[in-house]
């Protein structure tokens, strides 16, 4: 490695070092950035899933996937929309509602194509059963949820800064 390169990735590890203990001391700047690329990729998610239903010719389009789709936009605009101060607070709820919803048009659209696609059926029922458990618990442990996800990021941070640090002074 050459010393150009090693004082890099020890700039780097020190920095995401620095930004991981950041995090873990402010984990509400952490939600706050966790809530707004969660809103953005539910919207995003909705716009895919209207484009696939769109996609299908007409005999086979799922309406559950064209109602998915529809809740998906509807819930990323409303979140994006809103208060980014208030948004690490409502998210949670939002996505607990959410994937207990979505678990469950899973679970319908499973039973629907069990005849025609059984190993497919088979993984929607347990993702939509995972789904539903998953929402439920975030539904009525939000902060619990929102804070292990921030600590989550931030030590792998402090991880990732440890072995770019470590890497340099081996080499």
């Amino acid at each position: 490695m050459k010393q150009s390169e090693k004082w890099l990735y020890i700039i780097a590890g020190i920095l995401q070092i620095i930004l991981a203990i950041y995090l873990i001391v402010n984990p509400t700047v952490n939600l706050l950035s966790l809530s707004w690329m969660l809103s953005f990729g539910i919207l995003v998610g909705g716009i895919s899933e209207i484009i696939s239903y769109l996609n299908f010719k007409k005999e086979n389009r799922d309406n559950w996937l064209l109602f998915s789709g529809i809740i998906g936009i509807i819930v990323g605009i409303s979140l994006l929309s809103g208060s980014f101060i208030t948004l690490p607070l409502v998210v949670p709820k939002i996505i607990g509602i959410w994937l207990i919803v979505y678990g469950i048009i899973r679970l319908v659209r499973a039973f629907k194509i069990r005849s025609k696609l059984p190993n497919l059926s088979n993984l929607l029922i347990w993702t939509g059963i995972l789904s539903s458990l998953l929402g439920i618990c975030v539904f009525f442990n939000p902060l619990a949820a929102s804070l292990t996800i921030a600590y989550i990021i931030a030590i792998s941070f402090l991880y990732q800064g440890v072995v770019l640090f470590m890497d340099a002074i081996r080499k």
